[in-house]
């Protein structure tokens, strides 16, 4: 498996508020569940 590149600092936005991000709960979920069906359409 490959190894995954990864920036050294992330990006806020997708990152929760109780990791210190700005992306609510509430948000959190629908974006969850959008990644989800998007890497489905990944043969890996």
């Amino acid at each position: 498996m490959p190894a995954m590149i990864l920036p050294k600092i992330r990006e806020t936005r997708f990152v929760t508020v109780r990791r210190g991000g700005t992306l609510t709960d509430t948000d959190h979920r629908p974006l969850a569940l959008w990644a989800a069906s998007c890497a489905e359409h990944f043969d890996c």
